[in-house]
């Protein structure tokens, strides 16, 4: 259709002056507000970028993200944004350097942290686990693909196991596992900014007490409010209450770690924090790695770890009355147990659910979908089995396709943990037709270059961007295949 209507006007000789479309995607991919992010005070590009992209293919070499897990991911408007988490350097076959030998990454230091009490608590520390950067979010606008922004202000430290979130967009921050040990911290950034900027605000002047500190939790979105649920983390012996499963002690501090099911709310008007007081209902059992999606004023939760137990039970609690439902009885077929899956509200009566950690340490790629009204899971058989996923993010797009970013396809616990920076999209309705256009358009650019230059300005862009998308698409799969070829040699090389 958009070729026929620049067929049409090149008819009636309404044409646009000739161009390149690749040298008009250059443009748009090189210059300052095209398809990446501008230079700003303090970009180190030979440092962290390399040299100035010269050709179309140095510039996508920009457009690729650091593999990572434990990262937080949230949507606004026609953008995907993704901050933090933690990824193995140092593998055959990676072709990334080792801890410490690259400029703005942190590995995470093993002197400076608390006894870890096994495994559920995340990833063992080891010298080739590093933390991405913390004054870097990579944006994904689903039209055109990914870019890369500096932060400023008040940064949070770089952690995985945080808990991100989006209100108003302003995309919040809470808790996690650095260095240091766990956190309690809660920041945000503003996502909208007229100038592109995109500044931390660390929130400090707060009223009530916050959660004390942990990591692998989960919230729900509600009414200006965050509500979060869960996690893994740390008490004192005075803290210690029936929400909370310890694990393991120092008893010469003081010191429980352990699972909680408390749950804790910040307002956003208010800049407060306080405990909601649960009405009823039986609570879920303590837990960490687990899930939690809002549908309506209910909020659910799925699956987790508590001690050597992984669960598939489905919880949900009125966000109003604040009961808790006790387990939800399915009508047929359960998902496996798991943990660090994902859970996404997909219409007003649906939950999908994707990947995770099985009860036998197997990374699962299966994909299920529970109607809220019947109290049924359907499992979806199309999708495909060669993507596992655990300690991902998913997000609702404009659309209402799936978009889930990075996690890891290996058992975290591997010693060859394989993690992603590829993004999977599930689709879950039929595209608009426009959209389906554009894909088609941007996938055989080449052979069409000549007829793209005649649509108009406002198309023209459109297209443009769908250009950058699926070139930038393409060069990844390139790069991921070479990858892939490396690390078998790699292997050969080991087992020989």
């Amino acid at each position: 259709l958009l070729l026929r209507a620049a067929e049409q006007r090149r008819r009636t000789g309404a044409v646009f002056p000739p161009i390149s479309t690749l040298d008009a995607l250059r443009s748009c991919v090189e210059e300052p507000g095209g398809g990446r992010a501008a230079p700003r005070a303090g970009l180190r590009r030979a440092e962290r970028l390399g040299p100035a992209p010269t050709r179309m293919a140095d510039s996508q070499l920009f457009c690729v993200a650091e593999e990572r897990s434990g990262h937080c991911a949230v949507v606004d408007g026609n953008f995907l944004y993704v901050w933090g988490g933690y990824v193995v350097r140092g593998r055959g076959g990676t072709g990334r350097t080792r801890a410490g030998s690259s400029p703005g990454f942190w590995a995470r230091a093993d002197a400076e942290r608390p006894p870890t009490p096994g495994p559920e608590r995340g990833p063992s520390i080891e010298d080739n686990e590093v933390y991405l950067p913390n004054d870097e979010i990579w944006t994904y606008d689903i039209d055109s693909g990914l870019t890369m922004h500096l932060m400023e202000g008040e940064l949070p430290t770089s952690m995985s196991g945080s808990c991100g979130a989006c209100i108003h967009g302003k995309f919040y921050v809470f808790g996690g596992y650095d260095d240091k040990g766990y956190s309690n911290r809660l920041y945000f950034v503003n996502l909208r900014t007229r100038d592109g900027t995109y500044i931390w605000e660390k929130i400090t002047n707060f009223e009530g007490q916050p959660p004390t500190p942990r990591d692998k939790l989960s919230c729900w979105v509600y009414k200006d409010r965050l509500i979060y649920f869960g996690g893994y983390g740390c008490r004192r012996h005075s803290e210690l209450q029936d929400c909370f499963d310890v694990h393991d002690a120092s008893w010469e501090e003081q010191i429980f770690w352990g699972w909680h099911n408390d749950v804790h709310i910040f307002d956003t008007k208010t800049q407060s924090w306080f405990q909601p007081e649960i009405k009823g209902g039986v609570p879920p059992q303590p837990r960490a790695a687990h899930t939690c999606a809002v549908v309506g004023n209910k909020g659910y939760v799925f699956g987790g770890r508590v001690l050597q137990t992984r669960m598939n039970d489905l919880h949900y609690l009125n966000l109003d009355t604040w009961t808790w439902s006790g387990r939800i009885p399915i009508n047929g077929e359960n998902p496996k147990h798991r943990s660090w899956h994902t859970l996404t509200p997909i219409a007003d009566d649906k939950l999908f659910l994707f990947g995770g950690l099985s009860a036998d340490n197997i990374p699962l790629s299966d994909g299920w979908i529970h109607d809220i009204i019947t109290n049924c899971w359907k499992q979806l058989t199309y999708l495909p089995k060669t993507k596992p996923r655990l300690w991902h993010t998913a997000c609702l797009g404009k659309e209402n396709e799936i978009m889930v970013f990075g996690g890891s396809k290996d058992d975290l616990l591997s010693l060859d943990t394989g993690h992603c920076n590829d993004l999977l999209i599930f689709q879950i309705q039929p595209y608009s037709l426009l959209r389906s256009c554009l894909d088609c358009i941007g996938k055989n650019a080449m052979i069409l270059e000549s007829q793209i230059s005649l649509l108009p300005p406002k198309l023209l862009q459109q297209v443009l961007k769908k250009v950058t998308f699926w070139t930038a698409a393409n060069h990844r799969e390139e790069q991921r295949a070479q990858n892939e070829e490396t690390e078998n040699n790699y292997h050969w090389i080991n087992s020989n």
